[in-house]
């Protein structure tokens, strides 16, 4: 038969490698077995602190830093110590901050992790004799605001600072004496002509000061209004030529309502000759006052006849006659001077008595040969 043999334990295991042995008898034989069982540590190694304060006395606190001094008063006696965990599994055990002797004192802070590991802060405490005071210094030793330029003047407690856009700046303060305080007010949700201040405190209370920082932040409405502008005249721009263009090629067709060219149009001034030639609601004059000339300054009750010759007629045409029968005229109806035609004197006129053309019903001025308007031969 077999016999088993060895360290058998219902006790609880170790963190990290734990051993047993197990020897098996058969007969006169016997056969030894090892059984190893690890158990896995994850127990928590912090042994910082996150935060530190003292009921008396003035300390900048900062996990990394383990050493610390400062003063208090004679009245002092026991300092009440507030020493707070990274972690909710470490503890911190204080000691030497009651019975505090005159001079120099030490409370030491021993933080032990879930693991067993352990750090210590130390705090010396310096107790004044009676009547001895801290100091009464709660000036600034300096001013540093982050991602700005801050010239700091010991001697100034005003200053002014153009930010960007923050809403918040990040300062940092240098007292002069080390167990002073400081406050800083207003430094949330800032805008133009916000005031961040700065109120600091002597460790004995007997002295404090305020310092300003007047804060200005430029004003977006300008460029704003600058950029608008710029997008309309993107807009306008474009659409004031193009109605230039369609203008410009509405104009470009002649009397007849026919279309020419660009270039004809320029070297012709013909837009500017249309606004004399075609009527429309600025040339409602009557156009036989425009375009009835007399002959050679002659006036226009007078005509100068020579049946041998018509076209040669003149004032000083010696076989000319003079006669006031009846007003004739030059008319210029068309640009083809071939087209200007002076009704022969001897062609009967009709009767023009209403003063109208008998075709198209106008007006006329006087008896012209042609009608002006519709080009009618008045016979």
């Amino acid at each position: 038969s077999q016999k088993v043999e060895g360290e058998i334990s219902e006790g609880k295991l170790k963190f990290g490698n734990n051993t047993f042995k197990l020897t098996v008898t058969n007969g006169t034989a016997k056969k030894v077995y090892t059984v190893v069982i690890i158990r896995e540590d994850k127990r928590d190694t912090n042994a910082l602190l996150s935060a530190l304060s003292l009921s008396s006395g003035v300390i900048q606190f900062s996990p990394s830093t383990y050493e610390y001094e400062t003063k208090v008063l004679y009245e002092i006696s026991r300092i009440d110590v507030v020493a707070t965990p990274e972690k909710e599994t470490s503890r911190a055990t204080i000691t030497g901050n009651t019975d505090l002797k005159v001079g120099l004192n030490t409370i030491e802070i021993i933080v032990t992790s879930q693991k067993g590991n352990t750090q210590k802060y130390t705090i010396k405490i310096t107790r004044l004799n009676e009547g001895e005071t801290i100091g009464n210094n709660a000036n600034i030793k300096n001013i540093t605001v982050t991602g700005y330029e801050f010239l700091f003047d010991y001697s100034k407690t005003s200053y002014k600072l153009v930010i960007k856009n923050d809403d918040r700046l990040d300062i940092d303060v240098v007292m002069d004496d080390p167990s002073a305080s400081y406050d800083i007010l207003g430094n949330n949700n800032l805008k133009d002509g916000s005031v961040i201040t700065i109120k600091t405190k002597s460790n004995d209370g007997t002295e404090t000061k305020t310092y300003r920082i007047e804060i200005t932040k430029p004003s977006y409405t300008m460029y704003y209004v600058i950029g608008g502008l710029l997008v309309a005249l993107a807009i306008a721009i474009p659409i004031a030529f193009y109605l230039r263009y369609v203008k410009f090629n509405k104009e470009l067709v002649d009397i007849n309502g026919n279309r020419i060219s660009k270039e004809e149009a320029r070297q012709n001034n013909y837009r500017k000759k249309l606004k004399t030639t075609l009527p429309n609601k600025k040339n409602k004059k009557n156009l036989n006052e425009e375009t009835v000339q007399p002959i050679n300054n002659v006036p226009i009750n007078t005509v100068i006849q020579n049946n041998a010759n018509p076209t040669n007629a003149g004032v000083n045409n010696t076989n000319s006659t003079v006669i006031q029968p009846t007003p004739q005229y030059v008319v210029n109806i068309q640009e083809n001077p071939a087209q200007n035609v002076v009704d022969n004197v001897n062609q009967s006129v009709p009767d023009l008595s209403s003063g109208k053309c008998p075709k198209c019903g106008r007006e006329l001025l006087g008896t012209p040969s042609i009608c002006p308007y519709c080009n009618t031969k008045l016979k």
